[in-house]
């Protein structure tokens, strides 16, 4: 029976996407979503494709389609111009086709008797659709440099979830009305949750969490989940709320990514990587370092005003290592020194350094609401 791929654009909640399927005959065997995105590899935006709604109906299963489906997604997103993929996938599958976890879990619960002690500094009021473009920009600027955010400036369109029992979104405003943080909840018939809360500093944060006082009251649960990035200022506030946090890594599951195209993202990486080495007062001295991967080679070539990019060069310091590894000090998943203990990794003592401050070890997310 021939196998064909059949492609159809469509738009969903301001996000540009393309049903990708593989047909069998006259019959959809399995398909996914490629989602057109923006992905932040430290200040640096990515162009990236995320894979969303990956499913094969169970008697087409155990045939080989899904196979056939990921190896075809990958070529087409490398032909469409992307760097990299993004996708939020099951274990023990995704890494098959190269791609690897970079998003750690993090959920800190606090308990609902506690949210009242909260301080509540700043007004705060249900989230008008006229604050949608505001929201946008303090979550750009909130996350500017945070790897793995997707800008929502490429997204203007997109609407913020409003949960069920009209439980927000809020936001916060300073005196002259501007607003300067906003929180969304997933408010489910039996469960709370809250899956964004942004804020310019810690008295925002607070305020926004004591709106949740009442609102917890009504739901038959001790404590409220807050999913966020292992870097948030909530943090700041368990000493005295007390509550606890939960963080873990996937190995192969979760929020992956893979590199599509290497000279694409390094070169999109660049500004980034140009500021680190500058910061650490390394650039001068820095090597012409050679990256070698299994998707090719590309030299990173230090300059008077920062770092070059040449995929044609063979000369600099050899570094070895598969784009999977490249991926997690990207987005400062994995430590330098934890990456060069791999069997298929090979680093010069010489570029360690440069390399150390190149990929600094960070706090990658993705924040729910943008998830697919």
């Amino acid at each position: 029976m021939s196998v064909m791929f059949q492609l159809t654009d469509e738009v969903d909640n301001g996000r540009r996407e393309k049903k990708i399927e593989v047909v069998r005959g006259e019959e959809s065997v399995s398909c996914l979503w490629a989602i057109d995105l923006r992905m932040r590899v430290g200040r640096s935006q990515v162009p990236t494709c995320g894979i969303g709604g990956v499913r094969t109906p169970e008697k087409f299963r155990n045939q080989g389609n899904a196979r056939l489906l990921l190896e075809f997604t990958n070529a087409w997103m490398r032909e469409q111009g992307y760097g990299m993929a993004l996708l939020f996938g099951i274990e023990n599958f995704y890494h098959k086709f190269g791609y690897v976890a970079v998003i750690p879990e993090i959920e800190i619960s606090i308990p609902k008797a506690s949210l009242a002690s909260c301080r509540k500094r700043h007004k705060v009021r249900l989230m008008r659709p006229s604050d949608r473009i505001a929201c946008h920009k303090l979550f750009d600027r909130l996350n500017s440099e945070k790897s793995g955010t997707l800008s929502r400036q490429y997204t203007a369109d997109r609407k913020y979830p409003k949960g069920q029992r009209g439980k927000g979104p809020f936001v916060a405003l300073d005196s002259k009305e501007r607003i300067i943080g906003f929180m969304l909840l997933m408010a489910k018939e039996k469960s709370l949750e809250v899956h964004g809360l942004q804020g310019k500093d810690l008295s925002v944060v607070e305020s926004l969490v004591r709106v949740l006082a009442p609102i917890a009251r009504t739901f038959d649960q001790e404590a409220v989940p807050f999913f966020f990035p292992s870097d948030h200022l909530l943090l700041q506030m368990l000493p005295r709320l007390g509550g606890h946090l939960k963080k873990g890594w996937r190995k192969n599951g979760g929020g992956m990514v893979r590199i599509l195209d290497l000279e694409r993202t390094m070169r999109a990486a660049l500004p980034t990587l140009s500021q680190r080495l500058k910061t650490a007062g390394l650039l001068e001295s820095c090597p012409s370092l050679r990256l070698v991967t299994d998707l090719g080679d590309c030299v990173l070539a230090p300059g008077k005003d920062g770092l070059a990019l040449d995929s044609a060069a063979k000369k600099g310091s050899r570094i070895q290592m598969s784009q999977g590894v490249l991926c997690r000090l990207l987005m400062g998943y994995e430590t330098v020194d934890a990456a060069q203990d791999r069997e298929d990794v090979s680093m010069p003592k010489r570029t360690l350094p440069f390399l150390e401050a190149l990929f600094p070890v960070g706090h990658p997310y993705c924040w729910r609401p943008d998830r697919f």
